[in-house]
């Protein structure tokens, strides 16, 4: 049901100083980009960044002002970021060159204190965040400078930001449990309400920045953190904090997700659906908390090995420790220099669920499959697999989520449109199959 590598795109692995050609190569992710992107050294042999997209290839030729941290490119992708001082980046402008190399300027903090991230907000703005403060810069592109836009004050210890919804998650407080959201929009910054989150490890111990994971879960935006158990590294479960759309109220967990297993994990959130991979027992564990809302605990719906796609060639290594996975659905092997992209075959998932009335309600809520949804339903109908009750159930799921031309909507996104009429329609013949002493 999950498969791996029917995109995919291939980079230059990463190489340390040698003594033969003296070269080095470093890659990057862009992680609002979803692009990889890779320095040869230092810039002076190239950058490169390259998406699933095929022929999405941007090039440049930079000077060598020593290695980069990090680099990342606009939403437009004709300026990158290159961070090769703790306190400043440079600014490269892609498509304007003096000649061999490409036209750059450097930005400093304002406060001077060291980065501790920084992102694009806009083609034209860039975030700082640093051990104090938020530091909003608008770029001139043609004078090559910046100019501070906005600052705000905030003990960070790390950030996330989430590029979806503008929004940036300042982690802060003497273990980092205390998460502070800010949006960014329209060079403002907008402080929302703070929350507490559990992690579960000794108080001597800080909640990291990889054990928590900001997304959108059916239209809300969700902070997911993984909980330890305090007995040491066993993984009890992911809890989900949701952000209220009232921008006075703080968030609250909604949902505990059980997982039961210790080791290491990643987390990928494709279609709405959350999915834990564990590398120790290489297995996926698939969550969808639509299927029971108001249930504050959850366990897997789905548990299932990720198998490799057979037009990708060679196979990709499966559950590897030094796999990275990023959202929504990306995973890189810096090894064998491969970017894949995970795909949910939800055509695959009457193997997986067997429980019909539940099948078709976790179809309803996938993206694109409304024909499957259809002939699922119509198989069940003819089958007598559902009872009345359940096929009730599942016409006002229909009938809500999908019949969007009277203006009703569900905080979900929008699969496709259908209406009860062309249901009925759709499998009338199969009640006429029925007798009411069918019926139950």
């Amino acid at each position: 049901m999950l498969e791996l590598g029917e995109t995919s795109v291939a980079f230059e692995p990463e190489t340390l100083q040698n003594g033969q050609s003296g070269n080095v190569t470093q890659n990057f992710f862009d992680d609002v980009n979803l692009k990889i992107c890779t320095v040869r050294n230092n810039g002076s042999l190239g950058i490169t960044a390259k998406s699933l997209a095929v022929n999405d290839v941007i090039s440049a030729r930079t000077k060598d002002r020593g290695p980069p941290g990090l680099m990342k490119l606009s939403p437009n992708g004709k300026l990158a970021i290159l961070q090769r001082q703790v306190n400043s980046v440079d600014i490269v402008l892609l498509e304007k060159s003096d000649g061999a190399t490409a036209v750059e300027f450097n930005v400093p903090t304002k406060s001077r204190d060291m980065i501790l991230s920084v992102d694009w907000i806009s083609n034209n703005q860039i975030l700082f965040v640093t051990k104090q403060s938020l530091e909003l810069f608008g770029l001139n592109e043609d004078k090559r400078t910046a100019k501070v836009l906005r600052t705000s004050n905030v003990s960070a210890s790390w950030s996330i930001y989430y590029a979806k919804s503008s929004l940036v998650v300042v982690a802060t407080g003497s273990n980092c449990t205390t998460l502070q959201p800010f949006l960014v929009q329209h060079g403002q910054f907008t402080r929302l309400k703070n929350f507490d989150v559990e992690f579960g490890t000794p108080s001597n111990e800080n909640l990291l920045e990889k054990d928590v994971t900001v997304t959108s879960l059916y239209g809300k935006i969700c902070v997911m953190v993984l909980r330890y158990s305090v007995r040491g590294a066993t993984t009890t479960d992911l809890l989900i904090y949701e952000l209220p759309s009232d921008l006075n109220s703080a968030a609250k967990m909604k949902y505990s997700l059980t997982l039961g297993c210790s080791g290491g994990f990643g987390i990928h959130v494709i279609d709405n659906l959350i999915v834990v991979h564990h590398q120790g027992i290489a297995k996926s564990m698939i969550f969808d908390v639509a299927l029971s809302p108001n249930r504050p605990t959850h366990s897997p719906l789905i548990t299932v090995s990720i198998k490799p796609s057979p037009v990708c060639q060679p196979p990709p290594a499966l559950y590897i420790p030094l796999w990275s996975m990023f959202q929504p659905d990306i995973v890189v092997d810096p090894v064998a220099g491969m970017m894949y992209q995970l795909t949910l075959r939800c055509s695959l998932a009457h193997e997986e669920i067997h429980e019909k009335a539940m099948l078709i309600e976790f179809l309803i809520h996938r993206t694109g499959q409304k024909q499957l949804v259809l002939d699922t339903l119509l198989n069940s109908l003819k089958a007598k697999e559902l009872r009345l009750r359940q096929i009730r159930k599942l016409f006002d799921l229909i009938v809500e989520k999908f019949s969007l031309s009277t203006g009703a909507h569900s905080n979900g996104p929008v699969q496709f449109r259908v209406n009860e009429t062309a249901v009925t329609t759709y499998t009338s013949s199969s009640f006429a199959d029925r007798t009411t002493g069918n019926a139950e």
